[in-house]
């Protein structure tokens, strides 16, 4: 799949949610990247909202904590973000209530 290209963003089109662009170097790869899905079918829009460790056949990656609007928690590698999402323009400033509401459920089970 070709990479999207989009034209530059200057800071004062930022969006009033946005507190900035996402840098160019590993878009899908910033803690709070606003993401819109691709396919609403599969999940809804999102935000990466934490990086944490998983161990998988005896070796730890770090994976994207995202959480959607809806408030489900995924986990994704980079192929899965860029396969999932659009790439992101934006870095929020602050989590929407959902987001806040299950990463705290989520903490609460752990």
């Amino acid at each position: 799949m070709p990479e999207e290209q989009t034209p530059p963003v200057f800071e004062d089109q930022l969006p009033d949610w946005a507190k900035s662009v996402v840098a160019e170097q590993e878009p899908y790869w910033q803690q709070f990247a606003a993401l819109a899905t691709r396919d609403g079918r599969v999940t809804g829009n999102a935000v990466l909202a934490q990086f944490v460790n998983r161990v998988y056949q005896g070796e730890t990656h770090v994976v994207a904590k995202v959480v959607t609007d809806a408030g489900n928690i995924i986990h994704c590698t980079k192929p899965e973000m860029a396969e999932l999402f659009h790439m992101p323009k934006w870095i929020m400033k602050d989590l929407l209530p959902a987001h806040v509401k299950a990463l705290t459920d989520e903490a609460r089970l752990v």
